[in-house]
């Protein structure tokens, strides 16, 4: 059995460009997502103020929604999207930027829109869970925890973010 942990892309955006995606076991997706944590509490917290305005309000509250909604994209931008890139980007053949060889770090900095967002949603799909291993999976924010042995009890306490 050969066990493949990449996949090559052709480009849509670019044609004649390709790029290849690591598949991202459950380490290294945890090991991406430490990056991002702090990140992903920010775009939570500014979600619930964004549910607490109404959609239909005020001009002012319009405008606060506006607000709220362009931080969150900026958060995304900035944190989400190049921590997927970096960890799943392995590289990108047919392209170079100023000359040089593309690098994830360099497609982040100087790549094209469109070719960064195709490389963003094929890492977000090379490293999710396949259906059976999403329905087998705790839910988000709890840690699978090994029962005790010998049928002993354990307390576990989960801090709210």
């Amino acid at each position: 059995m050969n066990l493949e942990t990449k996949v090559t892309h052709e480009s849509k955006a670019l044609p004649g460009v390709t790029f290849i995606i690591r598949r991202m076991n459950q380490i290294q997706r945890a090991r991406r997502d430490a990056k991002i944590i702090d990140a992903r509490v920010r775009i939570s917290e500014l979600t619930d103020q964004l549910k607490g305005i109404p959609e239909d309000g005020t001009a002012t509250e319009k405008l606060q929604r506006a607000k709220l909604d362009a931080q969150i994209g900026i958060e995304i931008v900035t944190a989400i999207k190049p921590a997927y890139v970096r960890a799943g980007l392995v590289s990108v053949d047919g392209l170079t930027i100023d000359s040089q060889p593309v690098k994830p770090e360099d497609l982040i900095e100087s790549g094209q829109d469109d070719l960064l967002d195709e490389v963003y949603e094929a890492c977000v799909g090379a490293s999710g869970l396949s259906a059976d291993q999403s329905k087998n999976s705790p839910p988000s924010g709890i840690s699978a925890v090994p029962a005790p042995p010998d049928g002993q009890s354990t307390t576990v306490t989960v801090a709210a973010a």
